[in-house]
């Protein structure tokens, strides 16, 4: 697996709450052993952010990549609002 992290996504990481980054961590772990753990509800997206493949981390924050074979661009770490509105 490899793995490359925008800077947008570093920048996003670094406005989180100690908890939310618990979560992310978590959820990172899942996702290196199993990139298709069930979940994480892994989908593709459509509109503004096709192409790209989401993640649940917590209820309401969410994070975006772009994924070829076992190459991974992680792009955005937000919450449903700060994305979709």
């Amino acid at each position: 697996m490899t793995v490359k992290w925008r800077k947008s996504f570093k920048k996003d990481f670094n406005k989180l709450t100690h908890k939310q980054k618990k979560a992310w961590y978590k959820t990172w772990l899942l996702f290196q052993n199993d990139s298709g753990c069930k979940k994480l509800r892994r989908h593709k997206l459509a509109g503004r952010y096709r192409g790209l493949d989401s993640i649940d981390v917590s209820p309401d924050l969410r994070a975006l990549f772009f994924a070829k074979g076992n190459d991974f661009v992680f792009y955005y770490l937000k919450n449903h609002n700060q994305l979709y509105s």
